[in-house]
């Protein structure tokens, strides 16, 4: 996928994406954990465009949204 390698390339966003023959909105943030960068997706299968555009700005999300424990140095 995509939205995936974007993610452990450092990069977030959003795209549309096949999974599985079916049209996917695919939401991707990268997240460093311990000696890892993780991939945080979101998938949303798209049933029409409207719902797809409302679930894309409801589940917009930051890094500071996720609590990860701290690394220790």
């Amino acid at each position: 996928m995509q939205g995936f390698k974007n993610a452990t390339n450092g990069q977030s966003g959003s795209i549309t994406e096949t999974v599985d023959g079916t049209e996917t909105s695919v939401s991707y943030h990268p997240v460093d954990a311990v000696s890892n960068t993780w991939a945080v997706l979101l998938l949303q299968h798209n049933v029409d465009a409207a719902a797809a555009a409302a679930v894309s700005s409801a589940y917009n999300f930051s890094p500071d949204a996720i609590d990860l424990p701290k690394q220790k140095q």
